[in-house]
């Protein structure tokens, strides 16, 4: 999906939602969401839930309209890996995290991202093989989960 802009003035749930196979490559290029949700509670606007989705030159504005936080994306599909996961050039602004892996992973590529909030893992997750370089970071970073094999550390805004 190409130059596509998303806005959500609506009650709540997911602008994107992608739980395709494995094989399947997803691939957004280009494309905005503008969420001025009013949701019940602390939600996420983007959900990946399977392997090999790739998010390149795009842009999230998240922004509550209640009392709820608006997170960004939430990496987890309830006890099986999430692989290959790419995010260059993404710039997420949520009201509360930007980027949560609930689940272990590897090969994770992310580069040249601007995240707004928290950046975390779980605790129990292990994330290995992962590129993370020339990122910035605004929030805090909080990974509870291990880090194996991790691949670079040229980012702005905190300390790896």
């Amino acid at each position: 999906m190409t130059d596509i802009h998303i806005t959500d003035k609506g009650g709540n749930g997911r602008a994107i939602r992608v739980a395709d196979n494995d094989e399947a490559r997803t691939v957004f290029e280009g494309c905005t969401i503008t969420d001025r949700t009013s949701p019940s509670t602390s939600d996420y606007a983007v959900y990946i839930r399977s392997s090999n989705v790739v998010f390149r030159d795009c842009e999230y504005d998240l922004n509550s309209q209640t009392e709820q936080d608006r997170h960004g994306f939430f990496v987890s599909r309830r006890g099986t890996d999430v692989n290959r996961l790419v995010l260059q050039n993404t710039q997420i602004e949520p009201d509360g995290a930007s980027l949560r892996f609930g689940e272990s992973g590897q090969a994770h590529n992310i580069e040249s991202s601007l995240f707004d909030g928290l950046v975390m893992s779980d605790a129990g997750t292990t994330l290995e093989s992962v590129l993370w370089v020339g990122n910035r970071h605004r929030g805090e970073t909080k990974f509870q989960g291990e880090r194996s094999q991790w691949q670079g550390d040229f980012n702005f805004g905190f300390t790896v």
